[in-house]
């Protein structure tokens, strides 16, 4: 119980275990002459799965009922691995979640409450303020696309000013389009549904080069075309690791707790 309830430990694994302190990109500006195919393996990283983030992050969330500011120690490892800790202004921890693929876990130590169930869209956004899939919010976490998993993929690319857009293209309509910065950094994320409208936009700002790959400083992500839910996530004490055991994103049942299953 005792682990639950105390942050300590937790931020202490967070501020410690080995990884790459960031500094900023010195690449230089080059025209874009690779086809998209290759800038979006580049910065999708799909070669290393093993990437796991580990910063504190300051949340703030704009829907019609008011703005809702939280600062969350997290840890994210694609492609749904997450696991977030509320830290309150005083006092110990209030809300612990972990993602693990498909599985979802929820401890709330004021109230004695243990949640178990499906890593849906819905379960999470019970406790977590970013209305999307674990899937797309870790990608977007560690600065890469959202995985499209749709069947007969092409890709458009070309120059957009000073950025390098890729449109990705599913039964002829486009579902995805990405903006790059000519450091490789992946800046813009639009979504949209088969309708062409659009599910949600991402901007990715304050890129640093942890490890030699890109991860943003602060995330602005818009849900829906009317803009009636936002979230800013801003980014310290970031770090990147790997081989880190996914063992750490689940939640044991603390003794004397019976769990309150979602689904």
């Amino acid at each position: 119980m005792k682990r639950y309830i105390l942050i300590i430990p937790f931020l202490i694994f967070l501020l410690t275990f080995p990884g790459c302190a960031p500094r900023k990109a010195t690449i230089p500006f080059k025209e874009y002459t690779l086809p998209p195919e290759d800038i979006l393996k580049k910065i999708s990283r799909t070669d290393n799965f093993g990437d796991t983030l580990k910063a504190l992050v300051h949340i703030t969330v704009n829907t019609p009922r008011g703005k809702h500011s939280m600062k969350v120690a997290l840890i994210a490892k694609m492609p749904s691995f997450l696991r977030a800790e509320v830290i309150p202004v005083i006092g110990t921890s209030n809300l612990f979640l972990s993602a693990s693929g498909d599985s979802l876990k929820v401890f709330l130590p004021q109230k004695g409450e243990f949640y178990i169930g499906q890593a849906t869209r819905k379960n999470l956004t019970m406790f977590f303020p970013i209305n999307l899939k674990v899937e797309d919010i870790v990608s977007i976490l560690v600065g890469t696309p959202p995985l499209v998993k749709r069947k007969n993929i092409t890709l458009q690319g070309y120059l957009e000013d000073k950025l390098y857009r890729i449109n990705v293209i599913s039964q002829n309509k486009k579902v995805q389009s990405l903006w790059v910065d000519p450091y490789d950094n992946l800046v813009r994320i639009e979504v949209l549904d088969d309708d062409g409208r659009i599910l949600y936009m991402v901007r990715l700002e304050d890129h640093s080069r942890i490890g030699g790959r890109s991860v943003p400083g602060k995330v602005m992500i818009t849900i829906g075309e009317t803009h009636k839910l936002s979230a800013l996530i801003r980014y310290s004490h970031t770090q990147l690791s790997q081989d880190v055991d996914t063992t750490l994103f689940d939640l044991d049942i603390p003794p004397g707790i019976k769990p309150i299953y979602l689904d």
